[in-house]
């Protein structure tokens, strides 16, 4: 339809409020704290197979990428993959694909992709506690 064009996308709180946000070009990052009291999607999680994560309450429909923070407090590294990845579910046998790895009691902030369904995937690589992830902006496709 070329009597419309896409301008951005906007996120709000649950009290119908616009976040504040930043935009430059495709990249939109939130004005929020960054201590986990924006847009954590995850606490303290330990699981030790894929789990998913739904970060649609964080990004719009059009985001590619999340730019996200992934922090452990534990004592047990991390796995992170994007949801669409086959095979992307343990440490163990052929064909295992990630993303990322994070460290024990380290972090990292990045763009991330995510899935059709805005998901993203993590696993510790074994038994503990301790991770987070905060959403802290994202980058759109048209």
């Amino acid at each position: 339809d070329t009597s419309r064009r896409y301008v951005g996308s906007i996120r709000t709180d649950s009290s119908g409020n616009i976040k504040q946000f930043v935009q430059s070009s495709s990249r939109v990052n939130y004005l929020t704290p960054m201590d986990g009291s924006g847009q954590r999607v995850l606490a303290n999680g330990s699981a030790t197979t894929a789990t998913s994560i739904d970060l649609s309450q964080a990004l719009p429909l059009t985001a590619s990428h999340a730019q996200m923070r992934a922090l452990s407090i534990g004592s047990v590294a991390s796995r992170w993959s994007n949801a669409d990845i086959a095979g992307a579910s343990t440490d163990s046998g052929s064909g295992t694909f990630y993303v990322m790895s994070l460290s024990a009691n380290s972090q990292a902030v990045l763009d991330f992709p995510v899935s059709s369904s805005k998901a993203i995937l993590y696993w510790l690589i074994s038994a503990g506690s301790g991770i987070y992830c905060d959403v802290l902006g994202y980058v759109f496709e048209r």
